[in-house]
């Protein structure tokens, strides 16, 4: 994981946690829209 993401930690110290909040909430509804979309 390191060697793949060597900015992992510097993310965590650049991105804010209403950031974070925002990001994996549009990240979750895109999920949840394509597997609608799938299923119907």
């Amino acid at each position: 994981m390191k060697k793949h993401f060597p900015n992992f930690y510097n993310w965590k110290k650049v991105f804010t946690f209403s950031e974070l909040a925002v990001a994996f909430t549009v990240i979750m509804f895109t999920i949840i829209g394509l597997l609608f979309a799938f299923l119907y």
